[in-house]
Protein backbone atom coordinates (compact mmCIF):
# COMPACT_ATOMS: atom_id res chain seq x y z
CA UNK A 1 0.00 0.00 0.00
CA UNK A 2 1.20 3.48 -0.83
CA UNK A 3 -0.22 6.74 0.53
CA UNK A 4 0.32 9.26 -2.26
CA UNK A 5 -1.89 12.18 -1.25
CA UNK A 6 -4.21 14.06 -3.60
CA UNK A 7 -3.79 13.16 -7.27
CA UNK A 8 -5.12 14.73 -10.45
CA UNK A 9 -4.85 11.63 -12.67
CA UNK A 10 -6.78 9.06 -10.64
CA UNK A 11 -7.33 6.80 -13.67
CA UNK A 12 -3.63 5.90 -13.71
CA UNK A 13 -3.75 5.02 -10.00
CA UNK A 14 -6.85 2.87 -10.42
CA UNK A 15 -5.20 1.09 -13.35
CA UNK A 16 -2.18 0.30 -11.16
CA UNK A 17 -4.27 -1.04 -8.28
CA UNK A 18 -4.93 -4.72 -7.65
CA UNK A 19 -8.08 -3.79 -5.74
CA UNK A 20 -9.65 -0.55 -4.57
CA UNK A 21 -10.77 -0.13 -0.96
CA UNK A 22 -13.48 2.42 -0.15
CA UNK A 23 -13.80 2.43 3.66
CA UNK A 24 -16.37 5.21 3.96
CA UNK A 25 -18.31 5.91 7.12
CA UNK A 26 -20.87 7.89 5.11
CA UNK A 27 -21.39 8.52 1.42
CA UNK A 28 -24.33 9.40 -0.78
CA UNK A 29 -22.93 7.86 -3.95
CA UNK A 30 -19.17 7.75 -4.01
CA UNK A 31 -17.50 9.05 -7.16
CA UNK A 32 -14.38 7.10 -6.15
CA UNK A 33 -16.45 3.91 -6.04
CA UNK A 34 -17.91 4.53 -9.50
CA UNK A 35 -14.50 5.48 -10.92
CA UNK A 36 -12.95 2.32 -9.48
CA UNK A 37 -15.75 0.22 -10.97
CA UNK A 38 -15.37 1.91 -14.37
CA UNK A 39 -11.65 1.19 -14.28
CA UNK A 40 -12.41 -2.51 -14.02
CA UNK A 41 -11.07 -3.00 -10.52
CA UNK A 42 -12.33 -5.23 -7.75
CA UNK A 43 -13.72 -3.04 -4.99
CA UNK A 44 -14.07 -3.64 -1.27
CA UNK A 45 -16.37 -1.04 0.27
CA UNK A 46 -18.18 -0.45 3.51
CA UNK A 47 -21.95 -0.78 3.55
CA UNK A 48 -22.98 2.87 3.51
CA UNK A 49 -25.65 4.68 1.49
CA UNK A 50 -25.25 4.17 -2.25
CA UNK A 51 -22.80 1.27 -2.13
CA UNK A 52 -25.31 -1.59 -2.50
CA UNK A 53 -27.03 0.28 -5.30
CA UNK A 54 -23.82 0.56 -7.29
CA UNK A 55 -21.71 -2.42 -6.28
CA UNK A 56 -23.05 -5.94 -6.68
CA UNK A 57 -20.45 -8.30 -5.24
CA UNK A 58 -19.31 -9.87 -2.00
CA UNK A 59 -16.90 -6.97 -1.43
CA UNK A 60 -19.40 -5.02 0.67
CA UNK A 61 -18.55 -5.18 4.37
CA UNK A 62 -20.15 -3.66 7.46
CA UNK A 63 -19.14 -0.11 8.25
CA UNK A 64 -16.96 0.30 11.33
CA UNK A 65 -15.77 -3.33 11.09
CA UNK A 66 -12.04 -3.26 10.30
CA UNK A 67 -11.70 -7.05 10.60
CA UNK A 68 -14.30 -7.66 7.88
CA UNK A 69 -12.67 -5.01 5.72
CA UNK A 70 -9.24 -6.61 6.13
CA UNK A 71 -10.60 -10.12 5.48
CA UNK A 72 -12.27 -8.99 2.25
CA UNK A 73 -9.09 -7.29 1.05
CA UNK A 74 -6.94 -10.33 1.87
CA UNK A 75 -9.40 -12.67 0.13
CA UNK A 76 -9.02 -10.73 -3.12
CA UNK A 77 -5.26 -10.45 -2.85
CA UNK A 78 -5.07 -14.22 -2.34
CA UNK A 79 -7.45 -14.93 -5.23
CA UNK A 80 -6.48 -12.79 -8.22
CA UNK A 81 -9.10 -14.50 -10.40
CA UNK A 82 -11.85 -13.45 -7.99
CA UNK A 83 -10.54 -9.89 -8.10
CA UNK A 84 -10.30 -9.97 -11.90
CA UNK A 85 -13.79 -11.40 -12.26
CA UNK A 86 -15.25 -8.77 -9.95
CA UNK A 87 -13.35 -6.10 -11.84
CA UNK A 88 -14.87 -7.21 -15.15
CA UNK A 89 -18.33 -7.24 -13.59
CA UNK A 90 -17.79 -3.83 -12.03
CA UNK A 91 -16.74 -2.31 -15.34
CA UNK A 92 -19.74 -3.78 -17.16
CA UNK A 93 -22.09 -2.51 -14.44
CA UNK A 94 -20.53 0.97 -14.46
CA UNK A 95 -20.80 1.18 -18.24
CA UNK A 96 -24.40 -0.05 -18.25
CA UNK A 97 -25.73 2.08 -15.39
CA UNK A 98 -23.41 5.00 -14.73
CA UNK A 99 -22.11 6.06 -18.13
CA UNK A 100 -22.53 9.81 -18.69
CA UNK A 101 -24.83 9.26 -21.69
CA UNK A 102 -27.01 6.91 -19.65
CA UNK A 103 -27.22 9.38 -16.78
CA UNK A 104 -28.11 12.27 -19.13
CA UNK A 105 -30.82 10.15 -20.74
CA UNK A 106 -32.25 9.28 -17.31
CA UNK A 107 -32.24 12.92 -16.24
CA UNK A 108 -33.99 13.86 -19.48
CA UNK A 109 -36.67 11.23 -18.83
CA UNK A 110 -37.19 12.51 -15.29
CA UNK A 111 -37.41 16.10 -16.56
CA UNK A 112 -39.97 15.12 -19.19
CA UNK A 113 -42.02 13.19 -16.62
CA UNK A 114 -41.99 16.13 -14.19
CA UNK A 115 -42.92 18.53 -16.97
CA UNK A 116 -45.88 16.32 -17.95
CA UNK A 117 -47.01 15.89 -14.35
CA UNK A 118 -47.03 19.66 -13.87
CA UNK A 119 -49.05 20.13 -17.08
CA UNK A 120 -46.27 22.00 -18.90
CA UNK A 121 -46.01 19.82 -21.98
Amino acid sequence: MHWVGAQKDVAAWFAAADIVVVPSRWDGMSCALLEAMASGRSVVATDVDGVREALRCDGIVPSEDPRSLADAVVARLRDPELAASEGRGNRARAEALYDLRTQIARLSEIDAELTRSLGHE
